[in-house]
């Protein structure tokens, strides 16, 4: 995985939350289920995408 997925160095266990990805409008709805998964991987303890439009 890239690094720059990953986060900071150093960050804690204790400092990673919930992450709130934001979309302008989404067609399949894939690529966060993509960023979901790399950021869980990450260290994220919650992530909770908001799409603002649906195209399709």
């Amino acid at each position: 995985m890239p690094s720059h997925f990953c986060g900071p160095p150093g960050l804690s266990a204790e400092a990673r939350g919930s992450v709130l990805p934001v979309d302008g409008f989404s067609e399949t709805g894939r690529p966060f289920a993509v960023a979901t998964r790399v950021l869980r991987r990450a260290g994220a303890q919650g992530v909770l995408p908001l799409v603002l439009g649906v195209r399709g």
